[in-house]
């Protein structure tokens, strides 16, 4: 038995399909094929069980150059990485099993689902193949297959939510949900637990990862084995409670978050290394304002 083919007989629907639906139904799993040919920054998360993972959207287009937005999570992303680097002249053919459609504003895009989903990246499937036999019809180009799309680190909240990659729900969805995945919940700051000099760690120059003693003179990263002089001062990540009314006749809710580098960045309205640059650079009496 080969090991690459699935035990389960796919259940294909088309791009097409997914767009045009009237209407999308949650618990509806289904698979689809296609060819890599635009991809978005990896992105790292919490879930709401307080696990670390990744999310990646890639672009997949069909035969007929229909395209969709998939995200993945979690494992996926590490599968699928290696596969996508720059200049790639090889068309990169997946076949995405047990994904679900979501739709917001309109736009409508793909997405793992839990363990349950499966990725198969060029297997050798009678159906992959079949794809790349006909995509070999073509004429041969030398640009790039995968194209590297705006990051969405630079995306705001409005263009996340309008291109559908993220969901809205209220405090008490979001708490009750059962499901892995970026949401966005509208509420109110109305308190920050973070003490005088907790709010700040010492990081990698090249990746966020914190970086605790010196090596000698210089700062020596575990991960991903860069040293400096000098480390980048972070925002640690902080827990904030917000409250929203979602509706009067649906009452309040409440929930904790927790906010990286980024986000508080936002907030803040300048970088870390800034706050502490102003104050003198006096790390252990700075307030967070």
């Amino acid at each position: 038995m080969n090991p690459t083919f699935p035990l389960d007989a796919f259940v294909f629907k088309t791009i097409p399909e997914s767009l045009t639906a009237k209407k999308i139904e949650n618990s509806e799993l289904f698979d689809m094929i296609g060819e890599v040919v635009g991809k978005h920054d990896p992105r790292e998360l919490v879930t709401n069980k307080g696990k670390e993972s990744k999310r990646l959207v890639v672009v997949l287009q069909d035969l007929e150059k229909n395209m969709i937005n998939s995200t993945l999570f979690g494992e996926m992303v590490d599968e699928i990485l290696p596969h996508l680097e720059d200049g790639r002249l090889e068309s990169l053919i997946v076949v995405i099993q047990y994904f679900k459609a979501i739709r917001w504003n309109g736009k409508t895009s793909v997405q793992s689902h839990f363990e349950i989903s499966k990725l198969h990246i060029n297997a050798e499937l009678k159906e992959v193949v079949g794809f790349r036999n006909i995509l070999l019809k073509e004429a041969p180009s030398n640009a790039s297959r995968i194209s590297q799309m705006s990051s969405q680190s630079g995306w705001s909240g409005v263009e996340e939510i309008t291109n559908g990659s993220a969901l809205v729900k209220t405090i008490e969805e979001a708490l009750s949900s059962k499901e892995e995945g970026p949401i966005w919940v509208a509420g109110t700051i109305v308190a920050i637990n973070c003490r005088n000099n907790d709010w700040y760690y010492k990081a990698c120059r090249r990746c966020p990862k914190k970086v605790e003693t010196l090596v000698g003179n210089r700062y020596e990263c575990d991960k991903c084995g860069h040293t400096h002089g000098i480390a980048s001062i972070r925002f640690e990540p902080v827990l904030v409670a917000t409250s929203v009314e979602v509706m009067i006749f649906y009452g309040t809710g409440s929930i904790f978050l927790l906010l990286w580098d980024r986000e508080t960045s936002q907030l803040c309205g300048k970088q870390a290394e800034k706050i502490l640059e102003e104050d003198g650079g006096h790390e252990d009496e700075y307030l967070l304002p």
